[in-house]
């Protein structure tokens, strides 16, 4: 059975709202699956959830929005052969793409392509994906977005372009987000980056944001400083001072992977 999807933009928009009702207001079924079900969705559906992030090389987010919807066309005109499958949707500075009756294997096929293809065609814009496991209920649509939003942001983490995307690749993310005791984590967290978090929560400044912002950077001072519109020895002065509030050195390899375990383990709490 096929979506029925009317072309008008009231069907789209109402399609579009049911869908983010399902992942940010999941308890609440009666804004979502009926309007859905009208359209021809069913809840024992398979689906899979694949999200695209967007940001400016100039990191102009202004321009997030009008970026995001080119986007979004753009994926409609390079999907249309599996028109039946998908719908995309803006959501915030991403592009979210519901897959439905779709295996794990044809969505990362389809998304490694796509993301090869934006590559090419968006070159002002980073891209950073993530794909959320299959779930069997149009009820569980939110934990495939919430997977697939947790993998972009390691992706954003670790600038990962090899498009080693899929959520099934990536072994330790994938163990950290699927460990039950998540108060073991925490605690190896607390242990890690615990003192930077209650400093600038005592002194209100921004160490572990600056923190984050270095291992997105590749740990390159440059273009920390660029990023966050800083002059490099401000960054300096404030990676010598995270050192010094956690007793490392970030040129160390032993400590410089705990800080950076941990703070994808801060994605995930």
């Amino acid at each position: 059975m096929t979506i029925i999807i009317l072309e008008s933009e009231r069907t789209y928009t109402e399609i579009s709202n049911a869908i983010k009702d399902a992942i940010f207001l999941p308890t609440h079924e009666e804004l979502y699956v009926q309007q859905l079900e009208r359209v021809g969705f069913k809840c024992g559906w398979d689906y899979v959830v694949a999200i695209i992030e967007l940001e400016d090389d100039e990191h102009n987010t202004n321009n997030i929005p009008t970026y995001a919807e080119m986007v979004k066309s753009y994926i409609e005109k390079k999907l249309s052969y599996i028109r039946n499958n998908y719908f995309a949707v803006n959501i915030g500075k991403s592009v979210a793409i519901v897959f439905y009756n779709k295996t794990d294997l044809e969505v990362e096929k389809i998304m490694k392509e796509l993301y090869i293809s934006m590559n090419k065609d968006f070159r002002n814009l980073k891209l950073f994906i993530g794909i959320g496991k299959c779930v069997n209920n149009l009820k569980l649509l939110y934990k495939g977005y919430e997977e697939a939003k947790n993998v972009a942001k390691i992706n954003r983490l670790i600038s990962n372009n090899k498009v080693h995307i899929r959520y099934s690749e990536m072994a330790i993310y994938r163990l950290l987000l699927e460990m039950e005791n998540k108060e073991i984590i925490k605690e190896f967290h607390d242990q890690t980056i615990g003192d930077l978090v209650v400093y600038d929560k005592v002194n209100n400044t921004d160490y572990v944001e600056m923190l984050e912002s270095y291992f997105e950077n590749n740990c390159k001072i440059n273009e920390t400083a660029k990023s966050l519109y800083l002059h490099r020895n401000t960054v300096n002065y404030k990676i010598s001072k995270i050192e010094e509030i956690l007793d490392i050195n970030l040129d160390d390899i032993g400590d410089k992977s705990k800080i950076y375990l941990s703070l994808m383990i801060r994605y995930l709490l």
